[in-house]
């Protein structure tokens, strides 16, 4: 899924380049709109349940009960911290591309896509689970550090390239994803997968506010190295609780 997103991102940042030179920009917003309504159609037509269906489909009490129950185990609560923050506030440095430079956002935002591809495919396909927990914080580093060069302004060249080796760091989600599952018990996996990803989705959106209100009274070369800078933070300060998590996984599998 995460190929695939990469791939269509890099995809539709050069179909609406093309466009954009012989459309306006609400008109390619309504290129935009018809073809994502083309594929909402074709969604509804052709794809068809297939999954196992459960006797009796859980309440609101029994989800809000299995949500607190997973925020009570520390292990999960930072793996989820790690999951969702650092991510999210890497998304806000993204978000300050065009007001950062609005004549080359475009190459920032493809090669951010690009990176992401790159990052995933090795990550997913090339490494083994073992080096994936390996080198997980090193990707959680990658994922901020090159956003630092931004408080001095490098030139194009070096900022997209920079943005293109941080965003192959959005793959530590997919070791930190694997510890998650390992430490949730089979009949509520399900239902962790989906606080993770929504959870990573309101970070985002989240890091991306904060981001835009430091940059109301900062540059945005500097608002982006300052939340990135959090990004790291965050990511070191909680890196003995994932460890500590691995830990009482191997203990649970040794017992």
């Amino acid at each position: 899924m995460n190929i695939t997103s990469g791939g269509m991102a890099i995809l539709g940042y050069a179909i609406g380049a093309v466009l954009l030179r012989y459309l306006s920009p609400q008109e390619v917003f309504a290129v935009a709109t018809a073809l994502t309504g083309g594929g909402l159609i074709t969604v509804a037509v052709t794809v068809r349940e297939r999954s196992i269906r459960l006797t009796r489909r859980p309440g609101l009490r029994q989800t809000w009960t299995t949500n607190i129950e997973l925020f009570s185990r520390s292990g999960q609560r930072a793996l989820l911290l790690n999951l969702w923050v650092p991510n999210g506030l890497i998304v806000g440095c993204e978000a300050l591309f065009i007001s950062y430079a609005p004549h080359h956002a475009g190459v920032f935002l493809a090669a951010g896509s690009a990176g992401m591809l790159l990052g995933d495919l090795a990550v997913g396909r090339l490494f083994t689970a073992e080096q994936r927990r390996r080198y997980a914080f090193a990707l959680r580093l990658l994922l901020a550090v090159p956003y630092l060069l931004f408080a001095v302004h490098p030139p194009v060249l070096v900022a997209t390239a920079a943005v293109f080796i941080a965003s192959a760091g959005f793959a530590a989600t997919l070791p930190l994803q694997e510890q998650l599952l390992e430490l949730t018990p089979d009949p509520v996996r399900g239902q962790v997968q989906g606080v993770e990803s929504a959870g990573r989705m309101t970070w985002q959106g989240i890091g991306a506010a904060i981001a835009g209100g430091i940059a109301q009274h900062f540059t945005s070369g500097t608002a982006i190295t300052f939340v990135a800078a959090v990004s790291i933070a965050i990511t070191v300060f909680s890196r003995p609780f994932v460890v500590r998590a691995r830990a009482v996984r191997i203990q649970a599998a040794n017992a």
